[in-house]
C-alpha cells in the first residue's frame, strides 16, 4: 500500500511583532466570533517608545477591508510566513485577453494597494513633521554656540 503524505503545513513563526514580514499571515478572533486570517501589508512600526507595534493588515487578496493592527512589542505573535517555494506565481494580466472582468478585479485590486500607500505616506508626512518642529523647539531651548550636530 502506497504511503499517503500529507503537504507539509505553512510553516509558523513565533515572533516578536517588530519581526512581521510583509504577507506574513496570522489568525485575529479580535474582529468576531470565529478567528479570521489577516495579511500584513504594511512595515510594523514601533510608537509609544517601543512598546507598541503597528501594522496595516487586510484579508489576503482583499485591500478593500485594510486596518490598523496593534500589538504589545513585548508580547509573541504565531505567523505563517510563506516561502517563495510556496508562494503560487500569479500571472499578470494579459491586455490581449478578452477577459474585462480580471482586469476590472485587478484595477481594484491596485486602486486599492495605491489607497494604502497614500493613507502610508500621509501618516509618515504627519510623523516627520512632528519630529521637525520637536527638533526646531529643542534647538530654540539650546543656549547659543551648543551645537547639535
Amino acid at each position: 500500500m502506497p504511503s499517503r503524505r500529507r503537504p507539509d503545513p505553512e510553516p509558523t513563526l513565533s515572533i516578536f511583532p517588530d519581526q512581521v514580514h510583509i504577507g506574513d499571515r496570522f489568525d485575529d478572533a479580535e474582529t468576531g466570533d470565529e478567528p479570521q486570517e489577516w495579511e500584513v501589508a504594511s512595515r510594523p512600526v514601533t510608537f509609544k517608545k517601543g512598546h507598541e507595534v503597528r501594522a496595516r493588515v487586510q484579508r489576503p487578496g482583499n485591500p478593500a477591508t485594510a486596518r490598523e493592527k496593534y500589538w504589545a512589542a513585548h508580547e509573541k505573535i504565531t505567523v505563517r510566513r510563506r516561502t517563495l517555494a510556496t508562494v503560487p506565481i500569479r500571472p499578470t494580466a494579459d491586455p490581449d485577453v478578452d477577459d474585462v472582468d480580471a482586469l476590472r478585479r485587478e484595477v481594484r485590486r491596485l486602486r486599492g494597494e495605491v489607497l494604502g500607500l497614500q493613507e502610508e505616506k500621509q501618516d509618515l508626512e504627519r510623523r516627520n513633521a512632528h519630529l521637525e518642529r520637536e527638533l526646531e523647539q529643542t534647538r530654540a531651548k539650546l543656549p547659543r554656540g551648543m551645537s547639535t550636530s
